[in-house]
């Protein structure tokens, strides 16, 4: 994004961007992102987001059918609307995700009082 850009085009982004948000994916991923620095697989983030909604694996069968479905909407879906916000970079070689440098001047976690994730102030300094 462009740091000069004018107010309509401020208030196009603040849509795109809650727009993105409102999928609890999406903020699954951007959550895990913001904790895991760097390139992330897409099976991590699937894997991640059956954790969050599932809990721990069980040993049943269902749970495979669950992270396999998570990878598709991750790939056909939310990866692709997290890229147009601008929040994450996609490396379709790697087939992994990071946060996009972007992101870092968007009040994911930061610099309102839970941020738009809900996550604390210092959960970026506290990720390792």
């Amino acid at each position: 994004m462009d740091s000069t850009m004018s107010p309509g085009d401020c208030e196009r982004y603040q849509d795109l961007l809650y727009s993105t948000l409102a999928h609890p994916h999406r903020r699954i991923v951007l959550r895990y992102l913001v904790r895991h620095p760097g390139p992330v697989p897409v099976s991590d983030l699937a894997t991640e987001i059956e954790l969050v909604e599932e809990g721990p694996p069980t040993g049943s069968a269902s749970a495979g059918r669950g992270v396999s479905a998570s990878l598709l909407g991750l790939y056909h879906v939310h990866v692709p609307k997290l890229v147009d916000a601008e929040l994450v970079e996609f490396d379709p070689a790697e087939s992994s995700v990071t946060l996009s440098t972007w992101a870092e001047s968007v009040p994911l976690d930061s610099t309102v009082s839970h941020g738009l994730l809900g996550l604390p102030n210092s959960s970026r300094a506290e990720s390792d």
